[in-house]
């Protein structure tokens, strides 16, 4: 398979996972209206979200419709639905975190955005923060193989939880550069990188969560430039480098 087919590929998969990942959202948003149930002695049945249990003043359930309140002797049970009180219960152990995401920025093709596909095996300590050591493929001018090392920290631990996360490391060329005059492969040679980035993980169960991330990405790169001097009419070889200073965006999933 040739890289721009993958890079097209990683592209598009992106797209998709986007759209899932929107769908998603919205189907979490939907399941959040409506959470709780009252079953009332009568036979009916109210959908809604209770917001008082009184012993006094009897217990007050509100929905699209309305707000009611019913006294305990009408009532033959209650329900509240736990999907509303998702969080990631899982505060200790191992994890891994695999994203796919685009890194936004002006360069020789425009703002062609690049893409990165990344996977992370760590350990979390405890219900803040985590740490591990990643792998990836990126394609700048030339595809690389990033290996880094992230550490993350969450702010709360909840259904949508807030964090942070820096990776950081060194690139491996996979290819030669050919985006010259002559079409003549290039050595290429990696460099630092380094991303950090905030986010949102929401919790689709007590262990496992989607991600949805936005961040700063650096990288250096060079390769190696047959040059004519045309003064001295000499052949020579010089290294040309490039910072590259990208907006990253990534979603995901988080394994636990």
């Amino acid at each position: 398979m040739k890289l721009n087919q993958l890079t097209f590929i990683l592209r598009t998969g992106l797209t998709f996972s986007l759209v899932i990942f929107m769908s998603g959202i919205n189907i979490l948003m939907a399941q959040k209206e409506i959470v709780d149930n009252v079953f009332l002695k009568n036979g009916d049945i109210i959908f809604g979200r209770i917001t008082q249990t009184d012993t006094e003043k009897g217990v007050r359930i509100s929905n699209d419709c309305g707000s009611y309140l019913f006294q305990f002797q009408e009532i033959d049970s209650m329900k509240f639905n736990a999907r509303d009180h998702l969080s990631l219960s899982k505060t200790k152990g191992f994890y891994n975190v695999t994203s796919i995401g685009l890194l936004f920025g002006e360069g020789e093709n425009g703002f062609l955005p690049f893409p990165s596909l990344t996977t992370v095996n760590g350990y979390q300590f405890n219900k803040h923060w985590f740490a591990g050591l990643g792998i990836g493929f990126e394609h700048f001018e030339w595809s690389v193989l990033p290996l880094f090392v992230q550490a993350a920290y969450d702010f709360k631990n909840e259904r949508f939880t807030p964090y942070i996360a820096l990776k950081t490391g060194y690139t491996f060329p996979l290819e030669k550069n050919t985006n010259n005059n002559y079409n003549n492969p290039e050595d290429t040679f990696g460099g630092i990188a380094v991303n950090p980035e905030v986010g949102i993980k929401i919790a689709i169960g007590e262990k496992n969560a989607f991600t949805c991330s936005l961040g700063y990405h650096y990288q250096k790169l060079s390769y190696e430039e047959n040059y004519y001097d045309y003064m001295y009419e000499s052949n020579y070889n010089r290294l040309v480098y490039t910072h590259y200073n990208r907006i990253s965006f990534r979603i995901g999933f988080v394994f636990r």
